[in-house]
């Protein structure tokens, strides 16, 4: 079994009280899944995809966007 296949995706409870466990999960979730940098203040992340260049860490940088905006809209 994989690292990957046994991570638990930490989900918000919606309480003032369970807030930070669940950003510091969160955030451990992110470090695993390459996407920490996205969940900073700031990321210096473009504003549009347009003005990104076609490089291969853009590519990447953009997966992990992707995973970030995607796992940010499951915890909720």
């Amino acid at each position: 079994m994989s690292e990957d296949s046994c991570l638990k995706f930490p989900v918000f409870e919606g309480t003032q009280k369970a807030y930070m466990i669940w950003w510091v999960r969160l955030s451990a979730y992110a470090v695993m899944k390459n996407f920490a940098r996205a969940l900073k203040v700031d990321a210096s992340l473009p504003s549009k995809e347009s003005d990104v260049a076609a490089t291969e860490e853009a590519k990447l940088a953009k997966k992990a966007n992707e995973v970030a905006m995607a796992s940010l809209t499951m915890a909720f």
